[in-house]
């Protein structure tokens, strides 16, 4: 017995030729564009072959912006990744910037009090000379 039904990668190759006088219109890069998103639908054959839609433009069309949406989904989940690492070393620049600040705060206190120690032993010997 033949089937009744074609199989929905007949389907495709059918829709694609269908619209074969846009793409002719098209520039070189677009037509690479445009046959790459052709190609994304055949992913997604079972899928499409199973929605049983009268319209076989309409489950090729979902399949386009569901992969669209999942590559969008995927640059969200960068972007958010690439944005915590960027806070993280901002807050550790920070982190360290004020850390070499309080060192060098530190080492001006020690600085000054050194030079404390030697003006009070020299006011001592005047004065111990002096008696």
């Amino acid at each position: 017995m033949g089937r009744t039904v074609p199989s929905f990668r007949m389907v495709l190759a059918q829709e694609k030729k269908e619209w074969k006088a846009y793409r002719d219109v098209l520039g070189k890069n677009e037509k690479k564009a445009f046959d790459d998103m052709w190609d994304i639908p055949r992913l997604y054959v079972s899928a499409c072959s199973n929605s049983c839609q009268l319209v076989p433009l309409q489950p090729i069309v979902i399949s386009i912006l569901f992969h669209h949406y999942k590559e969008l989904l995927e640059c969200k989940r960068e972007v958010k990744e690439l944005g915590t690492k960027v806070n993280v070393k901002e807050k550790d620049t920070k982190y360290s910037a004020i850390k070499e600040e309080e060192e060098e705060q530190e080492g001006q206190v020690e600085e000054l009090q050194e030079i404390g120690t030697i003006l009070d032993s020299f006011f001592v010997k005047d004065r111990i000379s002096e008696i």
